[in-house]
Formats: structure tokens, C-alpha cells, sequence
């Protein structure tokens, strides 16, 4: 990806360039490089490509976890990067791969993995990401780490001045809420998770769901 951001100051001419790579190579990995720039661009003309590259992980990579400092490089693995972008082609052929690295997930999984099949999920934004995504929020230990009281934030104190633990936690579950809710939601799932944070005491995290709940009523 040496150079890229050269490339990308013209989307157009770089889309163009890349097409004409991409036919010449006989070289998979080299294919992968090309589609996956293409994918991000929205061209979806080789997403099989991706697609076939995600199939190929039977399980997932080393992801990254919210931190509140130390934060250097990239903040996501590679199999959530290529995930977010096939995602963005809204090709809903990719959907199947997508949601079979969602039902690998547990919950104490890095973040990043959420938060590539959230974006990845409400990007192609198709009913049938519905019931994975409500299944993935209600599996114990995902929900409830919205903080509605001081009573509450006190009993979730933790003896670390640069703790993220619930941090983490309450990111996983508002992005899958995000998703599920855009997607079209199931028993207002999402849309109930989303309120619990609207009318909590998490200041980012209350004006983060009020804003996906108004514009998106």
C-alpha cells in the first residue's frame, strides 16, 4: 500500500489504474491489494476477490481494544479492514462471508471485530444481517453496560485510572445496536438498547445514540 495516498488524491484516475493492475497480475495477494482499494473506493467490480480472502481466515486475526492512550499504528487487524471494505460496495453477495466471521465472535473478542462487522453490516444493509447481529447483542455478557445512575457509576468503578474495560464493552454494544437498528431492527432491540445510552450519563455515548435515533427516526 506503499503510495496510496498519492493515489487517492484522485479517486477517478486511481480507480481507473487499478482496474488495469488488477487484469494484468496472475498473483492472488496482488489482487487482494487491488480489489481491496477498489472496494473502499465503493467499486465492487472485483469484490469476490475480498470475499474469497475472508473465506479463506478460519478464524480470527489479533484485533485491537479501545484504548485511552498508547494508541499507535493501526487500530484494527487486517481481516477487519478487508471486512470493512467489501462492506462498503454494499454488495450483498459478500453478506454470507461477513456474518460466518460474526458467528465466530465472543464477547471478550476485540473490538475491532465488532466494530468491522457493525460497519460492514449496516453499510450493505440487508434484512438478513438481522437476526445475526440481534443474535450477537443478546448473548450474555454484550448488553448492559449503559450507565443510567450515580448509583451505578459508582458500583462500576474500577480501581484503574486508565481502565477501558467498560469502555470496550459499551462500544461493542452500541455498534451492534447501530447496526441492528439501521438494518431494520428486530423486537426494537437496537432501538431500545440506543435509549437506555440517549438518556444515560455517558456524555459521548448519550449524544452518539440520541443523534443515530433523530436522524434516523
Amino acid at each position: 500500500y506503499k503510495g496510496l495516498e498519492v493515489l487517492l488524491t484522485d479517486p477517478g484516475r486511481c480507480m481507473k489504474l487499478l482496474h488495469e493492475r488488477i487484469k494484468l497480475t496472475t498473483v492472488f495477494e496482488d489482487k487482494v491489494v487491488y480489489a481491496g482499494i477498489l472496494c473502499i473506493l465503493g467499486d465492487r467490480t472485483y469484490a469476490s476477490v475480498l470475499n474469497e480472502k475472508i473465506d479463506q481466515y478460519k478464524e480470527w486475526d489479533k484485533g485491537w481494544h479501545y484504548t485511552g492512550m498508547h494508541q499507535f499504528g493501526m487500530s484494527l487487524s487486517q481481516l477487519d479492514a478487508y471486512i470493512i471494505a467489501v462492506g462498503n460496495t454494499k454488495d450483498k453477495s459478500v453478506l454470507p462471508a461477513i456474518l460466518d466471521k460474526a458467528k465466530l465472535l465472543e464477547p471478550e473478542d476485540y473490538f475491532s471485530h465488532f466494530r468491522a462487522i457493525a460497519m460492514a453490516t449496516e453499510a450493505i444493509n440487508d434484512k438478513d444481517a438481522i437476526a445475526v447481529l440481534a443474535t450477537m447483542l443478546t448473548t450474555p455478557g454484550v448488553r448492559g453496560y449503559h450507565i443510567d445512575s450515580y448509583r451505578a457509576a459508582r458500583n462500576q468503578i474500577v480501581p484503574n485510572d486508565i481502565d477501558v474495560t467498560i469502555r470496550n464493552k459499551a462500544l461493542k454494544e452500541l455498534h451492534l445496536a447501530r447496526a441492528l437498528y439501521m438494518c431494520g431492527d428486530k423486537d426494537r432491540l437496537g432501538e431500545t438498547v440506543l435509549k437506555n445510552y440517549a438518556a444515560g450519563l455517558q456524555g459521548h455515548y448519550a449524544r452518539y445514540a440520541r443523534e443515530i435515533l433523530t436522524s434516523n427516526p
